[in-house]
């Protein structure tokens, strides 16, 4: 939040810095929040959003300092958040079934899954970049984008699958991402390329 580190734990969500109790706090089911592994955190305004393994999305209000769950019933795989994005005033929630796309208070939502075109439900990251397009990385050849509310197929490898893990996005608007087996790649927009040990990645 610009002052404090936070971090998700096995059983909860730490806090550590200048606004923390004694420099630091932790928080779990015996002070308002739940015991829980925490897997995405994502600040919007004075709010922490909180994505556990189980339990969907906690907000933690910084001014506050107290939590409320977000009505959430999704299934064991629903119920688990994997990654929080936001653009104006919705929210991207990466789960294990699908994307889940919301107003900020919780409404108008929308999920994004194998039936709206996905090739799989488990989606594992979430990414916006300085375009205002979202990323989404899932186990599939494919990096998908929303652009204009369309979501966009680019297929980066010719077959198998490659669980995508991580996006992010350099100085020059290139798109990069991380697979589990498969390296990282590039995608200038129009092309992709390759990183594996074969190309000198370690």
């Amino acid at each position: 939040d610009g002052t404090d580190q936070w971090g998700g734990v096995e059983n909860g969500l730490v806090r550590r810095g200048p606004n923390a109790l004694n420099g630091e706090e932790f928080y779990t089911d015996t002070n308002g929040f739940v015991k829980d592994k925490v897997q995405a955190l994502h600040l919007v305004d004075s709010a922490l959003l909180v994505g556990t393994a189980t339990n969907g999305i906690f907000r933690f209000d910084l001014t506050t300092r107290s939590f409320t769950k977000i009505p959430w019933d999704y299934g064991n795989l629903g119920n688990s958040i994997n990654a929080i994005a936001s653009h104006f005033d919705q929210l991207y929630v990466a789960t294990n079934n699908g994307l889940i796309i919301m107003g900020l208070d919780g409404g108008d939502r929308t999920i994004i899954n194998t039936e709206f075109g996905l090739a799989h439900n488990s989606i594992h990251v979430v990414y916006k970049d300085k375009k205002n397009s979202i990323w989404i990385g899932t186990k599939a050849r494919y990096l998908y984008e929303i652009k204009e509310n369309q979501l966009i197929t680019h297929e980066f490898a010719a077959k198998g699958e490659a669980d995508i893990y991580s996006i992010s996005e350099d100085n020059a608007g290139r798109i990069w991402f991380a697979t589990a087996e498969n390296g990282a790649y590039s995608f200038d927009g129009e092309n992709f390329r390759s990183y594996t040990s074969v190309s000198g990645l370690k």
